[in-house]
């Protein structure tokens, strides 16, 4: 089981996190594009989203704001 609030993310959830950024960014995003969805990511996840499915719907959601 995931423990995202700990300061230290494993390869497993580094990996997942990485797949889901590569969904959601277009083709042509941008350094401060590819960085502000990332902290959105870890955001999510130390913030409980742990699920591949989840994630990409919380952070896709944000960004449509």
């Amino acid at each position: 089981m995931r423990v995202p609030n700990k300061e230290f993310i494993g390869p497993d959830d580094m990996a997942m996190l990485e797949r889901v950024l590569k969904k959601l960014l277009p083709a042509d995003a941008d350094t401060a594009e590819r960085e502000w969805l990332g902290t959105l990511l870890i955001a999510a996840f130390k913030a409980g989203v742990t699920s591949e499915a989840e994630l990409a719907a919380k952070v896709d959601k944000t960004k449509r704001r």
